[in-house]
């Protein structure tokens, strides 16, 4: 199986555990980490992970220029290409971000999202007579397009099933402690799609 690791921030310490996610799938799988180029020298990860590195912004960039950044189309569609471009079996989203929405279509392979029980948009959380802000709308359709949501925190089972998230399309799974079991969620996706849409299995 060919896995692609894509973390887009540090949030939350976010690019150490996928480096760690990484080295684990490493010795299972092949895996390759995409990672945003100022942080290539701060992660360091097992040397059997292929890493790739994407242009986002500066780290030091302003505000302004991040966001001009993050609306980019032709951004998102380079990224997508390279990603595309190692033919990977499944593409995992390690957080959340209003980008996916705009990347995910351009992706053509199955997906799945990490998502934190904090990180569910408060309109999935609760009805809410409030619009959404742009970022939780975008987060929200990531949500919707993705094949699978991969969830640590049980309270986001419970908001999103409440919403009309089917069972089947949410699954539990430590971030970076145990690949094994994140490899078994990858193969019970693949497995599911196949089912549905007559998609071969990857070779082992």
């Amino acid at each position: 199986m060919r896995i692609a690791l894509l973390a887009m921030s540090d949030r939350n310490g976010t690019l150490q555990e996928a480096a760690r996610l990484a080295g684990g799938l490493a010795h299972v799988a092949e895996t390759h980490l995409f990672l945003p180029a100022h942080a290539e020298r701060d992660v360091s990860c097992d040397a059997r992970v292929t890493r790739h590195s994407l242009s986002f912004w500066r780290k030091d960039a302003s505000t302004w220029r991040k966001r001009l950044a993050m609306g980019n189309p032709w951004i998102h569609a380079d990224h997508a290409k390279r990603i595309r471009r190692v033919d990977p079996d499944v593409v995992h989203l390690l957080d959340p971000q209003a980008t996916h929405a705009l990347m995910i279509p351009l992706l053509g392979r199955p997906t799945c999202l990490s998502l934190l029980g904090a990180e569910v948009p408060t309109a999935f959380q609760e009805p809410s007579l409030r619009e959404p802000s742009l970022r939780e709308f975008l987060i929200m359709r990531s949500l919707v397009m993705v094949d699978q949501l991969i969830l640590r925190d049980p309270s986001a089972f419970d908001a999103l099933h409440g919403r009309g998230f089917p069972s089947e399309r949410l699954a539990f799974a430590t971030f970076a402690e145990d690949p094994q079991a994140m490899l078994a969620v990858y193969r019970h996706l693949l497995a599911r799609l196949r089912a549905n849409a007559g998609h071969p299995l990857p070779s082992a």
